[in-house]
C-alpha cells in the first residue's frame, strides 16, 4: 500500500537532483529554457495547493493560536504571485531539457502525496464536518502542519534559486519563492510525527476468509476488512447499526483475549515492560467490550425486527471478527457460536517472536480504532436524527440522548485503550506506523472534530437558563449478542 512517506521520498529524490543541477555547467542554459520556467510555475502551484490545505486545516475546524494557519495563508499568497508572474504551465507533453523534466517529476510526486492525504477527507458538501478516517485528525493537526511547512520550505528554496537564474521576468517570482521558503522554515518543524506512515485511503477488494490461513494471510485479510470498514461513511440502516454494535462487542472481547495472550508471550520472551503494558491495555479493553455490549442491548430493545442485515459493512465486520477469532483461539474453522472453542492459542504458537507480538498487536489496535470511529459516526447520526425528528413531549428525546451518551462513553474508553496499546507497541519497536498510531490515539475521533452535542429541546434549555435577578419591588433482560456471520463470510 502506498504511503505519504514513499511519495515524499520520491519527490525529495527528484529535488536532490535539481539541487545538484544548480552547479551543473549547463544549468544556466537550461534555466532560461521556456519549458524549465513553465515547470517552475507548475511546482509553485503544487506548493500553493499544500499551503492552501494547511491554511484551512484540510477543511477541519480547530482552534490554533500558534500562527501556523496565518503563515500558510501568507505563503499561499506569495506562491500564487510567483505562479502568476511565471505564467500558466502548459498541459502538453514535456520535451524540454533535463532540468525541466526533473522539476516535472518533483511536481508530480509531491502532488500525488497531497492527493494521498486528501483521500482521508470527503469531497462532499459536508467536507468540513465529516473527516473519514482516524488519520484525518492527525493530518489536520498543528504538528502535522508544521512538519509539512518545513518540508515545503526546502522545495520553495531550491526552486527559488532556479528562478533566480532564469530570465529577468522570473526575478519577482524568485523573490516570492525565497520569502515563502523563509516563512515556512520559521513556522515549520523537522519532526514528521509518523506522518510518513499515512497510507492512501482506498477500498480494497474483499478477501474472503478461508480455513487454514497462515499469519501473513490472516493479517492481510484483517487489514483489508479494516480498510473497507473505514471506507463506509454512513451505515445504511438501523439493522446495520445494531449488527455493528454486536460485532464491536465481540471483536473487542476477542481483542482483549488476544492482547492478554501477547502479554504472556512478551513475558516469556523476557520483555517484562511490554508484558505489563499489554496487560494494562487488556484490562482497559474489558471495559470497552462491556460498553459495546450495553449499546448492542439498547439497539436490541429499540429495534422492532432482529434479522441480520445484508450490507457491505456487516459482511466486513463478520470477516474481521472471524479472522481475529481464528487467530486468537488457534481454530481454523472457528465461528462465534456457543459450540465453538474459546480457549486461547498457546502464546508461543501465536507469536514465536517479539516481531509477531508487534504485528498482531497492531492488528488488534487498528480493529479497536475502527470501531471507535464507527462509534463517533453513529453518535453523530443519532444526534442528527434527534434534531430532525418530531418532538412529542419533554421525555421524547430521552432514549436517543442515552444512546448518544453511550456512544460517547465507548469512544472515551476506546481512546484510553488505543493510547495504552499504542504506547506499548511503540516502546517495543519504534516505527513510523506505531508513532502514527500514538498520534491518532491522542487526537479526537474524526466525527468528533466537528460533531455537535446532543440537541436540547427548547423547554430544557429554558429550564436550565439562570433566573433573572429579582427586582426590588418583586416578591420572591439476558440475551446473547454474538453476531452470526453472513453466509458470504465463510
Amino acid at each position: 500500500m502506498v504511503t505519504f512517506g514513499e511519495m515524499a521520498s520520491l519527490a525529495h529524490q527528484q529535488l536532490t537532483e535539481v539541487r545538484s543541477f544548480l552547479h551543473h555547467p549547463d544549468f544556466g542554459a537550461q534555466a532560461v529554457h521556456p519549458d524549465t520556467i513553465a515547470e517552475v510555475a507548475r511546482l509553485c502551484r503544487v506548493l500553493g495547493r499544500y499551503t492552501d490545505r494547511i491554511a484551512t486545516g484540510f477543511g477541519v475546524p480547530y482552534t490554533d493560536g500558534s500562527g501556523v494557519r496565518d503563515a500558510a495563508r501568507r505563503t499561499s499568497v506569495l506562491l500564487r504571485d510567483a505562479g502568476e508572474a511565471l505564467g500558466a504551465p502548459p498541459d502538453s507533453e514535456l520535451n524540454g531539457p533535463s532540468l525541466s523534466q526533473l522539476l516535472r517529476a518533483t511536481s508530480t510526486a509531491l502532488g500525488c502525496g497531497l492527493d494521498l492525504l486528501s483521500t482521508h477527507f470527503t469531497a462532499a458538501a459536508r467536507a468540513a464536518e465529516t473527516p473519514l478516517t482516524p488519520t484525518a485528525s492527525v493530518i489536520a493537526a498543528t504538528d502535522t502542519a508544521r512538519s509539512l511547512l518545513r518540508m515545503l520550505s526546502e522545495y520553495a528554496s531550491v526552486v527559488g534559486h532556479v528562478a533566480l537564474r532564469a530570465s529577468p521576468a522570473a526575478q519577482p517570482a524568485a523573490l516570492s519563492l525565497i520569502k515563502a521558503a523563509l516563512i515556512t522554515h520559521c513556522y515549520g518543524q523537522a519532526d514528521d510525527g509518523g506522518i510518513a506512515a499515512i497510507p492512501i485511503r482506498d477500498v480494497p477488494d474483499r478477501v474472503r476468509p478461508q480455513e487454514g490461513e497462515d499469519l501473513h494471510q490472516a493479517l492481510a485479510g484483517i487489514d483489508a476488512s479494516i480498510r473497507r470498514l473505514n471506507a463506509v461513511e454512513e451505515p445504511s440502516s438501523v439493522a446495520t447499526w445494531r449488527y455493528l454494535a454486536r460485532a464491536a462487542a465481540v471483536t473487542t472481547g476477542i481483542s482483549q483475549c488476544l492482547v492478554g495472550t501477547l502479554s504472556v508471550r512478551a513475558e516469556q520472551l523476557g520483555d517484562r515492560e511490554t508484558s505489563a503494558n499489554l496487560t494494562r491495555a487488556a484490562r482497559s479493553l474489558e471495559r470497552v467490550a462491556e460498553r459495546w455490549k450495553a449499546i448492542a442491548r439498547r439497539w436490541h430493545d429499540l429495534a422492532a425486527m432482529h434479522h441480520d442485515p445484508v450490507s457491505t459493512a456487516s459482511v466486513d465486520a463478520s470477516d474481521l471478527l472471524l479472522r481475529l477469532g481464528r487467530l486468537t483461539y488457534a481454530d481454523p474453522s472457528w465461528t462465534p457460536t456457543h459450540r465453538s472453542r474459546f480457549a486461547p492459542a498457546p502464546p508461543e504458537r501465536l507469536a514465536p517472536s517479539l516481531r509477531e507480538v508487534r504485528l498482531i498487536g497492531l492488528a488488534a489496535l487498528k480493529s479497536i480504532e475502527t470501531y471507535n470511529t464507527i462509534a463517533a459516526q453513529h453518535q453523530a447520526a443519532v444526534n442528527d436524527i434527534a434534531m430532525r425528528g418530531p418532538r412529542r413531549g419533554p421525555g421524547s428525546s430521552r432514549q436517543p440522548r442515552e444512546l448518544s451518551n453511550m456512544y460517547k462513553n465507548v469512544q472515551v474508553a476506546g481512546q484510553r485503550v488505543l493510547a495504552r496499546l499504542g504506547r506499548a507497541l511503540h516502546d517495543l519497536t519504534p516505527t513510523d506506523e506505531t508513532a502514527l498510531a500514538l498520534r491518532r490515539a491522542a487526537a479526537p475521533a474524526p466525527a468528533a472534530l466537528a460533531s455537535k452535542d446532543f440537541p436540547r429541546p427548547i423547554t430544557e434549555a429554558l429550564q436550565a437558563a439562570p433566573s433573572p435577578a429579582p427586582q426590588a419591588h418583586t416578591s420572591t433482560r439476558t440475551t446473547s449478542y454474538l453476531p452470526r456471520p453472513s453466509s458470504q463470510s465463510t
